[in-house]
């Protein structure tokens, strides 16, 4: 229902509707409000979008909290001029959702980190790379990070390097492969002349026939945080 409400909504002329969704005080109307805003509003309001949408994250219910980390990644997709106290606020809001139950909050949370760039953020997501326990938590890790900007350090490459090693051998079907491969390449594509030589050796077991074996996975130390 609230997604069929939200797509009325989006239908009709943004200015039918904007003072609407600015006088809700809370809850899930307002950040089905904000939702539907940031994906129909011009550039330029967008930087009140993630003002207002910060302003009511106090709540942490999986619902709530995925509405406003939505609305924050659609805002940072497409292009929005933060000033200090917006960045700061979505760095202070990832931090307190970072030890949220849900598993749905925490595919936001890579997301976020990554395109916000937290302070962090890249060791951040190669410890829950290291930490994931399924495939497809790997491959969103690993989506999020070939997209990190940098700084990279030569260990953070040579850890996603080992993990594209690896998984030459997970199973998944032709699509699969083609994801990984695709994933592999553009993180390829960003590396400079001296980092290429730096990690000539990870690159060439990339490029060795898939029936090589891959160094084994290393258990890294558990840290609580």
């Amino acid at each position: 229902m609230r997604f069929r409400s939200r797509v009325a909504l989006e239908r009709q002329p943004l200015a039918t509707w904007r003072e609407r969704v600015r006088a809700e005080s809370g809850g899930l109307a307002r950040g089905e409000g904000l939702l539907a805003r940031v994906r129909m509003a011009p550039a330029e309001e967008r930087p009140e979008i993630v003002r207002e949408a910060l302003d009511g994250a106090s709540d942490t219910g999986e619902t709530e909290s995925l509405l406003v980390l939505r609305v924050l990644a659609i805002a940072l997709a497409r292009g929005v001029t933060l000033g200090p106290d917006e960045t700061a606020g979505i760095h202070a809001l990832l931090a307190r959702l970072d030890g949220h139950p849900s598993a749905l909050v925490q595919r936001e949370l890579v997301e976020l980190l990554v395109a916000s760039a937290a302070p962090g953020a890249l060791d951040a997501v190669l410890a829950r790379l290291d930490r994931a326990t399924s495939q497809e938590e790997e491959i969103h890790c690993v989506h999020a990070l070939v997209r990190f900007p940098g700084p990279w350090t030569p260990d953070a490459h040579r850890r996603l390097l080992a993990w594209f090693a690896r998984a030459r051998g997970y199973r998944g079907g032709h699509l699969l492969s083609q994801i990984v491969a695709r994933m592999q390449a553009d993180l390829l594509a960003t590396l400079v002349e001296g980092e290429r030589s730096d990690l000539a050796a990870e690159i060439a077991l990339l490029e060795s026939p898939a029936g090589e074996a891959a160094p084994p996975r290393q258990a890294r130390p558990f840290v609580k945080h």
